[in-house]
């Protein structure tokens, strides 16, 4: 799923990714890491690919083991909940933060991470390309080790020739 340009980014497309490689076919570094500064209103710092990835991959632990995140419905967020991202954020933010309140843009960044989480959309695209792997899978098309610039059609003539 390589996105061009013209395309925007958003915290689901990254929160969904399971290994670097997948957060490398996002975009690059400086456009991934410039979107999600937008997105969360928070300037984050990480300098490689390899820090981007354990702030992803920090964020989707807290999202996946805080039940109040996940639950859709107009539910609130737990404080503790609140408090491990807001933890998670700060470990990655840089010295300055842009709003004149910080405690502001937290809860900002916060909102958007659990409004993120909670998209319906997002949650069904993840579950729909989840089975397709594990349907392909079992009709013997391995998925996860297709390249990212092959389409369906090349995977499949492949795997018809056998």
């Amino acid at each position: 799923m390589h996105r061009t340009a013209s395309t925007s980014l958003t915290i689901a497309d990254i929160l969904s990714v399971a290994t670097p490689s997948e957060l490398r076919m996002l975009g690059h570094f400086n456009v991934l890491k410039t979107s999600l500064s937008a997105l969360l209103g928070l300037t984050i710092a990480p300098r490689s690919w390899q820090t981007l990835y354990r702030f992803v991959g920090e964020l989707q632990a807290v999202i996946q083991s805080d039940p109040s995140i996940c639950s859709p419905g107009p539910h609130p967020v737990s404080e503790a909940a609140r408090t491990k991202l807001s933890t998670v954020l700060m470990s990655v933010t840089s010295v300055r933060i842009p709003a004149a309140d910080p405690e502001a843009a937290l809860s900002h960044a916060v909102a958007t991470l659990v409004a993120a989480a909670r998209d319906p959309a997002a949650m069904y695209q993840a579950t729909r390309t989840r089975n397709f792997h594990h349907s392909s899978r079992l009709e013997g098309i391995d998925m996860r080790r297709s390249k990212p610039a092959e389409s369906l059609q090349t995977v499949l003539n492949r795997y018809r020739k056998r």
